[in-house]
């Protein structure tokens, strides 16, 4: 394993960067919400992948990717919505409003941050079986 990790004010700045993202742009999910989404998973993954993380870690890193997914899923809720289309809804004052209603994010976010717990986890459990032994004395001992 590397000695080199994101540090948490890291991983709250990919959190700020997707509500940024998400907030400072009126009207329906589009494209550069996808960009953003997989851009923010792609450095925080390539970044923690090779660190094993306590249960703790875990949940907080699941929680920063479910939220950096939502930004995709409202891309992709937005497509299906409108049959294809980006174009949203026409709210009362002539401007465009997202198909995607935020209750339907905010009921995505703890089964995206479960899955992705789950699936740390397990990815946890699987690298640490390659990285450590037992010695004899039934002792976790670095592989060498």
């Amino acid at each position: 394993m590397r000695d080199q990790h994101i540090d948490s004010a890291a991983l709250a700045g990919a959190v700020l960067a997707g509500v940024v993202a998400v907030f400072l742009q009126k009207g329906p999910y589009d494209w550069l919400n996808g960009i953003v989404s997989i851009t923010l998973l792609a450095v925080i993954v390539g970044y923690e992948t090779d660190r094993y993380r306590t249960w703790c870690q875990s949940v907080a890193l699941a929680a920063v990717c479910a939220f950096c997914m939502l930004l995709l899923l409202g891309l992709i809720l937005e497509l299906d919505f409108g049959g294809g289309s980006l174009e949203g809804i026409i709210d009362d004052k002539g401007e465009r409003e997202s198909r995607v209603k935020s209750e339907q994010l905010a009921v995505a976010w703890p089964i995206l941050t479960f899955v992705w717990c789950v699936a740390d986890r397990n990815f946890m459990v699987r690298d640490n079986k390659r990285i450590y032994r037992r010695d004899e004395d039934g002792r976790r001992r670095a592989k060498s």
